[in-house]
């Protein structure tokens, strides 16, 4: 397997700060690189798939959304790494140092991690569907979000662990919205009829004929006038 020369680390810095203007991005499969040392080093979004960096020194190294699918990281010291965004799927890390990495959204379907030291470490989103963690340490791990389907925490050390879920418990449902229609809104009360008091109730209704009969008979009624009688 060939090995990374220095100048494509050189090449790929230039084409991560250059925005891929200038430089060209690092991309070698299957590269043999055990035992090396690249603490601190810039590999974000290289192109990585089957390499080997067993043993190697990486703490600080940046792999955020770098593609190490089915690489091996066996007893390597990865101390604040940063595997965000990273594919990582059938990955080996196998008795890491990774205390505090970041794993934040990345893929790491199917990867071993058996034995490792992953006090603190970050995996809020990430996939862990059928990861191998067995007696590694999980104290203080952030598992917030991560899908965990078949992982194996046997024998594992999950002292302040937060979001593990619950042995048999299914991956929450996404909320729908429900096809119901909503209630129609209820129709306005009809107005209640006036209420007729008593007085209303009692008062008989007046007759016009009968009204108008007893003006003219009051009219033509005239007073009889009383003249004395004059003596001769």
């Amino acid at each position: 397997m060939p090995a990374i020369p220095s100048d494509a680390f050189r090449s790929h810095f230039h084409w991560l700060h250059s925005h891929g203007v200038d430089g060209e991005v690092l991309s070698v499969q299957k590269a043999e690189m055990s035992g090396s040392d690249l603490t601190g080093r810039n590999l974000r979004e290289a192109r990585l798939p089957d390499i080997d960096l067993s043993g190697a020194m990486l703490s600080g190294t940046d792999f955020s959304s770098a593609d190490a699918s089915r690489g091996s990281f066996d007893k390597a010291r990865l101390v604040g790494a940063n595997f965000s965004g990273a594919k990582l799927e059938g990955a080996s890390f196998r008795g890491c140092r990774l205390e505090g990495v970041r794993f934040i959204g990345a893929s790491l379907v199917k990867a071993c991690m058996a034995g490792a030291d992953c006090s603190g470490a970050q995996f809020d989103g990430a996939d862990v569907s059928g990861v191998d963690f067995t007696n590694a340490d999980l104290s203080g791990v952030d598992l917030t979000g991560a899908r965990q389907t078949g992982a194996n925490f046997n024998g594992a050390d999950l002292t302040d662990t937060q979001g593990l879920e619950k042995p048999g418990t299914p991956a929450a449902a996404p909320a729908v919205a429900s096809a119901t229609a909503p209630a129609p809104a209820p129709l306005p009360a009809e107005p209640e009829p006036p209420v007729q008091t008593t007085a209303e109730s009692e008062t008989e209704p007046v007759d016009e004929a009968q009204e108008e009969e007893s003006t003219t008979t009051n009219a033509s009624v005239q007073p009889e006038l009383f003249i004395p009688l004059q003596q001769s």
